[in-house]
């Protein structure tokens, strides 16, 4: 590895070298007459053999101007600073580019799109004035072979972009010794753009700048800097040897070299040539190298850096966890400044953020450094951010949590909100909880609730709840809550009576977390609790689908050792407390596993695609928390004889397919990829593009008011026969979101499934061909009292293809019922069937046709009365493949007095086994002797001394294989 490195770098050089060898010959250049902008150009003298550029200027229609300095003077680098990073994402501007974490990918259309048809990225590094540009990497991956990319340099002597290329590697390194008077800005500042041309694609990791020191001495007299720097990673059991390329005009060199990481750097040795042995080290610990060229008119910058050792490398002591992680609250108008420390190892950290208290966690980039500014922020609104350290590959816990926002919180946003007080719930306390959009502190207020009681602030909290244990029993408290946002005081929210009462129950344990990977032989839970409890009870379940959990123990600890595991598994964990034979509320969960378990990968969650959103697309989205190199996204379109089909991947969240044909439906998939391993996959959701003619929307719907006491009735009008109905709902307040009820191919549709006290909104969506129309126009409706009937299931999930045997149809549903399972064919006009009833969650459709796809709903009975159908969703049971074919047949010839045995060899998965027989000679037909689970058979329903042909094939999952050979016996008689 170490040679192939080397050969790629030194390939980089020599490249470097050759493109630049011819530069020379002088010329200068000054600002456009016309041009009103009066920012500096820099003026000189190339000081080499040519002014040529390295290749003729490619012409590329849509690469900017180079830039001419609009900045104030930047800060000088220090001569310490020897190696400035870019990441691929900062970028000053792009074309045809699209942000990945920290990269830039290129994608150069293969049509001109806005009259261009490349992709850049233009970067800009700062801070030269005291310093002297010495080498530019590029690390820029092509997409795949025969792919290439293009590098310009800003020229301010040729007042135009040097160009290098075309690059067809991962990396282009560039010597720019002598190129810093027309490189370098008055301003300190280099410019270079990186371009893809038409229907090439790259991705821009980092750029770096080697540097060396400036000022003084002309800077052309200081020795060039070395590169290549190579440590040996345990090639040799007592010593490590370190090598680079020579620095130009270099009469000897400095080597450093720092123990670990986190070392101090140290002067090891002077060397004269290129090549050092390092004897004084510690087998099995990891060191760092670096060199500098020294002449008479002083160094260089430092080279690359390299870790090597000799020997074995010990126990790596792993990732380190970030602490004191802080965001600044309002300093900045329009951004956020986040930053933490770590002690321990890390190669870079992600980013998490989530927006309000009950936003949701997602990873908003990647850092390597201690520091962070968010400026994708909305002023005034709140973000929680958190870090996770990721080092070789491990992924560290996340630091404390910590918010902020930009400009100034306002309003009455933060002001909390929504608080109750328990009535009687606890025997002991009273739960006081409350809502707030912002974050911040809360003074806890309480008094007895009668007249002329004062308030007064029992605690404070910066959770959105509270235990108050000290209310005596039976007397009637009112409760309020005051906002603080950093030492300024908030809005106070609603007033709320409770009061502690009998039947309580304990407490909730909460804090729970399970081992991960930290014993051999068991999985260590450990819990808080506060309050009385007799014991808890620990439950346990295995990571993945189709597990259930169980109670495994209980202890009187707040821990618990489990050693007796099935299986070296993931297993998830959660426990709650027991007074007094009355149970609490469950803790937290949390999963854990032996060591050198492979941790199960989290499945992407709540997958949804959009339904005509888009014109030429289909956007899918998820949500998913953990580990992933990428995702695959798969897809089926609806129907008969479709299967499920792999369409891409990505390392994003969200993945956009072009190809589809407008109108039709198609249903989606993802799962998650870490090397290996392939999570469970996720939820599956329609979708489909618009475009086409579109049918007329639903007229005329109205919704009963008050006119049934135990649902509302929702009629329409609509023309088009064999349509379809999806009826929407949502409650008549601010904020409420629209449901999908049900569908129906009626015009009329009665909702059992109501409030009273509720007013709701109703309107449909008319489907015709597959292809949907817009929706009806809007009416509220409420019934007059409580709804009658059971609840209806809910999140019916039918298998597509996932089994050979059966399609499994799983719901949820709230207590004891019973269930009928309904099922037709996926098909215009087909009528639904009742195919079985359980008492289950769940039914097995054994009966399914391979290849079949059907459409299935399910009925809940409670107490005789049944609910209205749960939704729908169509599942199909795959074809399986033929089993083998049975070998070595051989039927006995007279060895056996009144049958015949019949053996045969076989490999593989099989049900059962199917003989057939014929008599030998003349017109006899094949007829089924038996069908048998075993690889033999006596045939003992024969006439003796007759001959008969034997043959077999194997049957899977109703599936039939081929025959085998075929073979004749007989039978002897007596005597």
């Amino acid at each position: 590895m170490q040679q192939l490195l080397r050969f790629g770098i030194l390939f980089f050089v020599a490249l470097a070298w050759f493109v630049l060898a011819g530069c020379g010959g002088g010329s200068t250049v000054t600002p456009d007459p016309g041009d009103t902008n009066n920012d500096p150009v820099i003026t000189g003298t190339w000081e080499g053999t040519a002014a040529t550029s390295a290749v003729d200027d490619p012409g590329f229609a849509g690469v900017p101007d180079i830039p001419f300095d609009t900045m104030t003077t930047s800060r000088a680098a220090s001569q310490d600073n020897t190696q400035l990073e870019l990441l691929g994402s900062d970028f000053l501007q792009q074309l045809n580019a699209t942000v990945a974490g920290t990269t830039l990918v290129l994608n150069a259309p293969s049509t001109p799109v806005g009259g261009f048809d490349i992709a850049f990225g233009l970067y800009r590094f700062q801070g030269l004035t005291e310093v002297t540009p010495e080498w530019l990497n590029v690390e820029c991956l092509p997409a795949s072979f025969g792919q290439q990319y293009y590098v310009a340099i800003a020229d301010y002597t040729l007042g135009d972009w040097r160009w290098f290329g075309p690059v067809t590697f991962p990396e282009f390194q560039l010597d720019l010794s002598d190129l810093n008077h027309h490189i370098v800005t008055e301003l300190g500042n280099m410019y270079f753009v990186v371009v893809c041309e038409s229907g090439n694609s790259a991705t821009i990791s980092r750029s770096v700048l080697t540097v060396g020191a400036g000022g003084g001495e002309d800077p052309d007299l200081l020795p060039g800097v070395p590169h290549g720097l190579i440590a040996t990673d345990g090639v040799y059991d007592e010593y490590v040897v370190i090598e680079w390329d020579n620095g130009a005009d270099a009469d000897h060199y400095e080597l450093w070299r720092k123990c670990g990481e986190d070392g101090e750097w140290d002067d090891l040795a002077i060397v004269e040539g290129n090549r050092y042995e390092d004897h004084a080290v510690t087998p099995g610990q990891l060191y760092w190298y670096k060199a500098r060229s020294v002449n008479e008119h002083g160094t260089s910058g430092w080279s690359n850096h390299d870790s090597g050792y000799a020997g074995e490398l010990g126990e790596d002591p792993g990732v380190g966890t970030p602490f004191d992680l802080q965001a600044t609250d309002g300093e900045f108008v329009d951004k956020i400044f986040i930053w933490w420390e770590i002690e321990g190892n890390y190669d870079y950290f992600e980013l998490w953020r989530k927006q309000g208290e009950d936003g949701e966690w997602g990873k908003y980039t990647e850092v390597e450094d201690l520091e962070y500014l968010d400026l994708e922020v909305t002023p005034g609104v709140y973000y929680h951010y958190k870090v996770f350290a990721v080092y070789g590959g491990q992924t560290s816990e996340h630091s404390n949590i910590d918010y902020g926002y930009a400009g100034e919180i306002g309003g009455e946003t933060g002001e909390p909100y929504d608080l109750v007080a328990s009535d009687g719930t606890h025997e002991e306390k009273v739960v006081v909880e409350w809502n707030c959009d912002g974050d911040g502190a809360f003074d806890v207020y309480r008094r007895v609730n009668e007249e002329g009681a004062e308030w007064g602030v029992i605690d404070e909290t910066t959770d959105h709840y509270y235990y108050d244990w000290d209310a005596e029993p039976g007397v009637v408290y009112a409760y309020k809550v005051r906002v603080w946002h950093d030492g300024v005081a908030g809005g106070y929210s609603n007033t709320d009576t409770g009061y502690a009462g009998q039947g309580g129950g304990p407490g909730t344990p909460w804090d729970l977390i399970a081992t991960d990977g930290l014993y051999p032989d068991k999985i260590r839970c450990e819990w808080y609790f506060e309050g009385d409890y007799d014991y808890f009870e620990v439950w346990r379940k295995r990571a993945g689908d189709g597990y259930e959990w169980a109670k495994i123990d209980t202890t009187e600890a707040m821990e618990y050792d489990d050693y007796d595991l099935p299986g070296d598994y993931t297993f998830w964990y959660k426990v709650r407390a027991v007074l007094d034979e009355q149970t609490g509320d469950w803790s937290n969960a949390d999963s854990g596993y032996l060591q050198d378990t492979e941790p199960v990968l989290n499945k992407p969650l709540e997958l949804v695609a959009t339904d005509g959103l888009y014109e030429d697309k289909v956007r899918v989205e998820w949500y998913h928390e953990g580990d992933y190199e990428y995702f695959e996204i798969w897809r089926v379109r609806d129907g008969e004889g479709y299967e499920w089909t792999k369409i891409g991947e990505t390392e994003d969240k969200s993945y956009n397919d072009y190809e589809v044909d407008a109108g039709v439906h198609y249903y989606y998939k993802a799962r998650t990829v870490d090397g290996d391993l392939t999570s469970e996959w996720s939820n599956h959701d329609e979708g489909w593009a618009a475009g086409g003619d579109r049918p007329p929307a639903p007229w005329e719907l109205s919704a009963s008011d008050g006119t049934h006491e135990e649902k509302v009735v929702v009629t329409w009008h609509y023309e088009i026969e064999g349509a379809w109905f999806d009826v929407y709902r949502m409650e008549n307040v601010e904020g409420a979101a629209w449901t999908v009820l049900d569908e129906t191919q009626d015009l009329t549709y009665y909702d059992f499934e109501v409030d009273g006290d509720t007013v709701y909104v109703y309107k449909v969506v008319a489907w015709v061909g597959g292809v949907n129309s817009d929706p009806s126009n809007h009416d509220t409706g409420y019934a007059s009292g409580g709804g009658s009937g059971p609840q209806a299931p809910w999140d019916l999930v039918a298998s597509d293809g996932e089994y050979t045997d059966k399609v499994l149809i799983t719901w949820s549903y709230e207590g004891d019922a019973f269930y009928d399972v309904y099922r037709k064919v996926n098909e215009e006009g087909a009528e639904w069937g009742v195919i079985g009833e359980t008492g289950d969650k769940g039914y097995h459709d054994t009966a399914a046709v391979p290849g079949t796809v059907y459409v299935y709903k399910a009925v809940a009975w409670v107490g005789g009365v049944p609910s209205d159908p749960s939704n729908t969703d169509t599942g199909y049971r795959a074809e399986a493949d033929p089993p083998n074919t049975p070998t070595e047949l051989w039927a006995s010839d007279g060895t056996h007095v009144g049958y015949v045995r019949i053996e045969w060899a076989f490999e593989g998965d099989y049900s059962y086994f199917d003989l057939w027989r014929k008599r030998d000679g003349g017109e006899y037909e094949w007829q089924r002797l038996t069908t048998t689970e075993g690889l033999g058979w006596s045939d003992d329903e024969l006439d003796t001394g007759v001959i008969y042909i034997y043959k077999v094939r194997a049957i899977l999952n109703d599936v039939e294989g081929e025959w085998s050979n075929t073979d004749t016996g007989w039978a002897a008689s007596e005597g």
